[in-house]
Formats: structure tokens, sequence, C-alpha cells
């Protein structure tokens, strides 16, 4: 299977949770890891590792976040 190679983020953009008025967050890093989502342990999915304002860091998929606007 192919992997994706385009990012939706790069470091240091302003991301928030998508569909959700919640804090703000800083994007620090992008990798491809293998997820709990799919059976297949050779397949990576990428991963976006999120600074938030209020000091906490997630590691989210693409399709949970969106650009913020501020």
């Amino acid at each position: 299977m192919a992997e994706r190679t385009e990012a939706p983020f790069q470091a240091n953009d302003r991301v928030r949770r998508k569909g959700k008025e919640s804090c703000g967050g800083t994007v620090r890093e992008l990798r491809r890891e293998v997820t709990a989502t799919g059976g297949d342990t050779s397949s990576k999915a990428l991963m976006v590792v999120v600074q938030w304002d209020n000091g906490t860091t997630s590691y989210l998929t693409p399709m949970a976040l969106e650009l913020s606007k501020e």
C-alpha cells in the first residue's frame, strides 16, 4: 500500500480541534506511525503532534484538526 506523502499542516501552523470552539495550539511535529485504526502493522498513518496553549500535548490525525484563523 502506498503511503500518502502530502501533509495538510506544517510545523508551527496554528490549529484547533475540528468543529470545536476549544483552545488553539501549534503544530510541533508530523510523524508517520502505526496506529490502532488499521489492522495492518506495516501501514503507517500521519500523526500530528500539537502543543496546546494550555500547556498539554496531543497526538492527533490530520482529520481531527483544522487551521486556526487567529
